[in-house]
C-alpha cells in the first residue's frame, strides 16, 4: 500500500497497518477497563465512607488469606501509604482499589465490607 502525503510517496505494508490497528484498539481497550474500574470504585466508596470498614477488611485478608511473606509486606506498605493521605474519598477509592485487585469482583468487595460495617 503506498499512501501520499504532499509529494512523497510512503510505502506501508500490511504489517504497519495491523500493528497500528492493534495499538489503537488495545489502548482504547484499556482505557475502558480503567474508566469501568473508576466507575465501580466509585459508587464502592460513595457507599461505605467509613475508612475503618477497608482497613478491617484489608487486614482480615492480609493476616488470613495472604499467603506469601513479600506480597504481606506490600500489602501493608500500600495501606500504611493509603493512610496517610489526606482526603477521606481518595482514601477509600485507594482501598477499595486494593480489595478489588485481593478479592476480584465488586459483589466481593461489597460483601466483604458488609461484615466489617456496624
Amino acid at each position: 500500500m503506498v499512501i501520499k502525503i504532499g509529494e512523497k510517496e510512503i510505502s506501508i505494508g500490511f504489517d504497519v497497518i495491523y500493528q497500528a490497528l492493534s495499538n489503537f484498539l488495545l489502548r482504547h481497550t484499556e482505557m475502558a477497563i480503567r474508566n469501568k474500574e473508576a466507575q465501580i470504585l466509585g459508587t464502592i466508596s460513595e457507599d461505605f465512607q467509613d475508612i475503618d470498614i477497608y482497613l478491617k477488611a484489608l487486614n482480615f485478608i492480609v493476616n488470613n488469606e495472604v499467603t506469601d511473606a513479600i506480597e504481606k509486606d506490600n500489602l501493608k506498605g500500600q495501606i500504611q501509604r493509603i493512610k496517610n493521605l489526606q482526603y477521606n474519598k481518595v482514601k477509600c477509592m485507594s482501598l477499595a482499589k486494593i480489595l478489588l485487585e485481593q478479592v476480584g469482583s465488586e459483589e466481593e468487595v461489597r460483601r466483604r465490607l458488609k461484615q466489617f460495617h456496624k
